[in-house]
């Protein structure tokens, strides 16, 4: 079933896709603007009538109730009695027709013209190869009806030549997504290579890639896990790393984005940002070592309106930025601005660096005495039996986890620092026979 849609319009002067003519009594011209539109196999249009003023004669008649003046218009117009179509009456229309001879003038007028609309209708819809199934009018007001209609071709387009043309592009468009999903699972597939080659380090020959305590959380979570173990869930806490004032999160991509870079995890564009950040960080700092502020009357005179100790002696811009209440924007009113704007996380990352330098010294002194444990490296094929004096738990717990090298064997729950001391004395003197062989 196909919906003959069309739209078509009619001025009072021209009547140019011949569309339906209405006429008064009085051989007035009056034309029907018709609008057709459909969805699916319906279609509907609104017809406005134009004004028939002096439309009929008077009928002197009267009516006591609006169902009585109903039952006369359908015994007088056989559009009210049609199995064909139906025609309804707004019952306030007819409420006001009984009591207005104009309107009532125009009804009785139009309902008279239905049955040729109806003719004009199936003419129309005939010439476009169509047939017209249902057709219902609502007379809505004075000067306004409503139709509906549904038709249906009388051309069936579901023949063999439609059929075979709807195939073809069915099957031409299943061609064209296959075409499309093996091309996009190559360039999957070589991506996939290409990155397997990048970050394969053991394909590369290199040494596996390690996140240590220091470096990250994740790294404290991994070696937790491997050298400690765990009888329940683990909770990854801030508590659990030695090294908490390191592992903050101004510093993360200071800490990060250099290792990511090494194994090819961060691309040219991040890396480019990485380096403005860190060289505005560097270079700030530098200044702030550099630039000093001098005990005179005039630099006091500016810190105690600040509500700040006056200066007893000379002193850096970092070395004042030390003190509790002294923070950047403070100190950058005496040494001047950077020489480029700095972003607000740089600022927090100077002001944390330089106020706890003391304290991240200390854990960066732990750290490289741990990285020495670290370039310890323990044998791979070590006989822990071979060991003379070390605790029967330590042997039992060197056996289980295999560490690599002393650092993580000194982090093994059960391990005393006494154990330490008598595996290092043993691999100290297994080298010496080794380079006395040798």
């Amino acid at each position: 079933m196909k919906l003959a849609c069309d739209q078509y319009y009619i001025d009072s002067e021209r009547n140019p896709t011949g569309g339906i003519v209405g006429r008064t009594p009085n051989n007035e011209r009056r034309y029907v603007n018709m609008a057709v539109t459909g969805i699916g196999t319906y279609a509907s249009y609104t017809n406005r009538y134009g004004n028939t003023q002096n439309a009929g004669n008077k009928t002197g008649r009267t009516y006591k109730n609006a169902h009585e003046y109903k039952n006369y218009l359908t015994q007088k117009y056989d559009c009210l009695r049609s199995r064909d179509y139906s025609v309804n009456i707004n019952s306030s229309l007819l409420s006001e027709a009984m009591g207005d001879e104009k309107t009532k003038q125009w009804l009785e007028y139009n309902l008279s013209l239905i049955p040729k609309t109806i003719e004009q209708s199936r003419a129309y819809v005939a010439a476009r190869g169509a047939k017209i199934l249902s057709y219902s009018i609502t007379i809505n007001g004075y000067d306004s009806m409503s139709s509906v209609m549904c038709t249906q071709d009388e051309v069936d387009p579901g023949t063999e030549k439609a059929r075979k043309e709807l195939e073809e592009r069915l099957e031409k468009r299943k061609a064209e997504k296959k075409e499309t999903e093996e091309r996009l699972e190559k360039q999957r597939a070589e991506k996939q290579e290409q990155e397997e080659r990048q970050y394969n380090l053991k394909i590369d020959g290199k040494d596996p890639f390690i996140l240590r305590r220091d470096e990250a959380y994740i790294g404290v979570m991994i070696d937790d896990l491997v050298t400690k173990g765990t009888k329940e869930p683990y909770r990854l806490l801030t508590s659990r790393a030695e090294y908490r004032l390191i592992l903050r999160h101004d510093n993360a991509d200071m800490r990060l984005t250099p290792i990511g870079r090494e194994v090819g995890l961060v691309d040219d564009e991040r890396w480019r940002i990485f380096e403005i950040k860190k060289n505005q960080f560097d270079s700030e700092l530098t200044r702030l070592s550099k630039e000093k502020l001098k005990p005179i009357k005039e630099t006091n005179e500016k810190i105690q309106a600040l509500g700040f100790k006056p200066l007893t002696d000379a002193m850096t811009a970092k070395e004042f930025m030390r003190r509790p209440e002294i923070d950047y924007a403070t100190a950058t009113q005496f040494v001047g601005p950077a020489a480029e704007d700095l972003d607000a996380k740089i600022v927090e990352l100077l002001e944390t660096e330089i106020k706890y330098e003391g304290y991240i010294n200390k854990a960066l002194d732990q750290v490289a005495k741990m990285k020495r444990m670290e370039e310890k490296r323990i044998p791979k094929n070590i006989d822990w039996d071979a060991i003379d004096s070390i605790a029967t738990e330590a042997r039992q717990k060197f056996k289980k986890i295999n560490p690599e090298t002393i650092g993580q064997a000194s982090r093994i729950s059960g391990v005393n620092p006494a154990d330490i001391s008598i595996l290092m004395v043993y691999l100290e003197g297994n080298n010496k026979a080794r380079r006395t062989v040798d």
